[in-house]
């Protein structure tokens, strides 16, 4: 967004997001001279490849634990994560805490989301 005044030309940069409609929820001065962003939910496809990713990444993930996770418990944490990275990753940080024995059941992700 260009701001101008009297002898000044500044830029902004405004970076927001929410899960309300922006249509309704900016106010209309400020969202004709924006550019909204619509960002799509992640398939499932690529959910069950970020969370095997981090749980074999020994740097940014859990790969020195040498976490293991039955594939009814990766349906559930995908589910539970509905199309958001952030949340899958976050629901397998607590079900990695909470898992016994280096492996993430059904039961540890049900624990894990009553935390």
């Amino acid at each position: 967004m260009q701001v101008s005044g009297i002898g000044c030309k500044h830029s902004i940069i405004l970076f927001g997001s929410t899960t309300e409609n922006p249509s309704f929820e900016v106010i209309s001065p400020l969202l004709s001279r924006m550019r909204v962003l619509l960002l799509n939910p992640l398939s499932e496809d690529t959910l069950v490849r970020i969370i095997k990713e981090a749980l074999i990444d020994k740097i940014r993930g859990l790969g020195n634990r040498r976490i293991k996770i039955d594939s009814l418990a990766l349906k559930m944490l995908i589910d539970y994560a509905n199309g958001d990275a952030r949340r899958a990753l976050n629901s397998l940080e607590i079900a990695a805490e909470v898992a016994k024995n280096n492996r993430i059941t059904k039961d540890v992700v049900k624990e894990a989301f009553r935390a």
